[in-house]
């Protein structure tokens, strides 16, 4: 249903949308350290749910190493080199995330240090979820599976490790942060 106001329909996505734009709004006027604050909380969540992915195979589902393949193209130099910079492409936006340790530098107490440590951090928690991922993603699911559902295996992945009660809280964790 939508309600007229002043010739104009108005419905629920309407109110959604500009409750939205006051809490952003609300967010930028209270200053960077709500925003950090809130980046934090939203990062502790991922972490969370990236080490129960990443991790928690070991501990709860027969892992599969045998069949993992590298699908690297044979045909040609010019052929690698285009598979090599598609995955340079990938592997760039994911490397991105590291660029907000930048943006918060100022309200770091000892920037010079602080700058140093946590760009060292981020980028090793950048490559060691890109490596852990990448193996034990498919050593989970199996490769055949995420080619048939490139989207949804995460959720396959959640249900086999921690089961489909605190699967349907997670997902829904990970989409909030």
């Amino acid at each position: 249903g939508t309600v007229r106001l002043l010739g104009n329909e108005i419905g629920l996505p309407h109110c959604i949308a500009g409750l939205m734009m006051v809490v952003v709004f609300t967010i930028n006027i209270r200053g960077v350290r709500l925003v950090a604050s809130i980046n934090r909380i939203a990062s502790c969540l991922l972490g969370v749910m990236a080490l129960i992915c990443l991790v928690g195979p070991f501990f709860t589902v027969r892992l599969n190493f045998h069949d993992l393949h590298w699908h690297l193209p044979h045909t040609s130099a010019f052929t690698f080199f285009q598979a090599l910079l598609v995955w340079a492409f990938i592997a760039s936006w994911t490397t991105y995330g590291t660029e907000l340790c930048a943006t918060f530098a100022p309200e770091y107490h000892n920037p010079r240090f602080h700058i140093r440590l946590a760009l060292l951090v981020s980028s090793m928690l950048v490559i060691g979820i890109t490596i852990l991922s990448c193996v034990m993603l498919p050593a989970t699911e199996g490769e055949a599976a995420i080619n048939a559902d490139p989207i949804g295996f995460y959720v396959d992945i959640l249900n086999r490790i921690i089961g489909p009660g605190l699967a349907n809280i997670a997902i829904p964790v990970m989409c909030l942060a």
